[in-house]
């Protein structure tokens, strides 16, 4: 892997997480890579590299079926049965108390009529943001984040001066 990647996994390191990215691992793209145009797909089976990759650990039910999941209404139905838990996530939220969202709009918008699961969707990679970078806020606040590590984490100006209160 590349000088980005060993920086963000010393990053992670650092807050006692270990950064496991193998879609980026040389041998698998160059694996990817090595697959001729036409064994990348068929009409006929669903990911077919993918299921002869993981064909030791993957269970023959999962690796016959001919099409991707669907699980919109568990989904839907866990949204509306642990609302109240997800507001109280976000009702104490490091997110918030860093200036990255705002928690009153967060809540009117998931109390409102939803006319589709666009705000489902993006509450979940809120979600994973918040429960993942509760502590870590403090630890990049700690190490004073400069600029070069502002690509890594995906913030803007704003988002380290914030941090650099």
């Amino acid at each position: 892997m590349g000088p980005a990647y060993r920086q963000l996994s010393q990053l992670y390191a650092t807050a006692g997480l270990r950064l496991e990215l193998p879609y980026f691992d040389d041998r698998v793209v160059e694996a990817a890579l090595a697959v001729r145009l036409h064994e990348r797909r068929t009409p006929w089976r669903y990911k077919p590299l993918l299921v002869e990759a993981m064909r030791p650990v993957l269970p023959e039910v999962i690796a016959a079926r001919a099409t991707k999941g669907e699980f919109g209404e568990d989904a839907r139905v866990g949204f509306h049965r642990h609302l109240p838990e997800i507001l109280e996530v976000f009702a104490d939220s490091a997110l918030a108390a860093h200036g990255v969202i705002n928690p009153n709009l967060l809540r009117r918008e998931l109390l409102a009529p939803q006319a589709d699961d666009t705000v489902r969707h993006a509450l979940e990679d809120l979600l994973g943001c918040e429960t993942g970078c509760g502590g870590f806020w403090n630890e990049i606040r700690r190490w004073r984040v400069f600029p070069r590590f502002t690509a890594l984490l995906g913030l803007d100006t704003w988002g380290v001066n914030c941090l650099q209160d």
